[in-house]
């Protein structure tokens, strides 16, 4: 359903598309912590736009 949404926002879903391939490329290289602090960070800023999308939905940003 979130994933859906994001695409109506397209700066989101190119900086989602950016945090994927950041991941894969450490995991790709053998850099597993960069990859973990990679997938943390997309975890959270997945979290924020969530949580926007609830909290701020119909209110100007």
């Amino acid at each position: 359903m979130f994933q859906m949404q994001d695409t109506y926002y397209s700066k989101r879903m190119e900086i989602a598309l950016n945090e994927h391939d950041q991941i894969l490329l450490a995991m790709r290289a053998g850099n597993i912590d960069v990859a973990a602090d990679c997938l943390t960070r997309h975890i959270q800023h997945a979290k924020e736009g969530v949580l926007a999308d609830i909290f701020l939905e119909g209110k100007e940003l």
